[in-house]
């Protein structure tokens, strides 16, 4: 994308979230933040239509929540990395993320590493952002072939 003869990298940002208000909320905080940095974002309350969109777009981030009727987050995210493999997958969960930010799936004792982060709900918005800013960078590194400088579970 060019502007006045300068290249502005627009990246994409999928959110996927069964609840409408708190998947409503997150848009509206994320558009309102990422949007001047040129960010796309789109939403779905299935974790289904999100495989479909996947296979459409190229996303730099995938946001999910893990507790859906379709499918689980984690289930989800293992998806996305088989079919966009550079895309940062960032978890949302209420009670499977420990304080260090790690996300244990099910009942299981040790730590998945298939999200690059997770987030504790309720979370703070800057620390959301944060991550997703962060995702936003470590996916531009991968894409061009340089070494993310926070993807510790690619």
């Amino acid at each position: 994308m060019m502007n006045d003869g300068i290249s502005v990298l627009t990246s994409r940002l999928l959110i996927v979230d069964d609840q409408p208000q708190i998947l409503r909320s997150v848009e509206r905080i994320v558009r309102a933040e990422l949007g001047k940095e040129r960010t796309l974002v789109d939403t779905t309350m299935s974790p289904l239509r999100a495989l479909e969109l996947i296979e459409l777009n190229e996303y730099s981030v995938v946001l999910s929540d893990y507790i859906m009727p379709e499918l689980l987050g984690d289930e989800l995210l293992e998806r996305v990395k088989q079919r966009r493999p550079t895309a940062t997958r960032i978890i949302m969960s209420g009670t499977n993320v420990d304080d260090a930010g790690k996300f244990y799936p099910g009942t299981q004792d040790v730590p998945s590493v298939l999200p690059h982060y997770a987030l504790c709900k309720p979370f703070e918005i800057d620390e959301m952002l944060r991550i997703i800013k962060q995702g936003i960078s470590d996916y531009l590194m991968r894409a061009t072939g340089a070494a993310p400088l926070a993807d510790q579970n690619s």
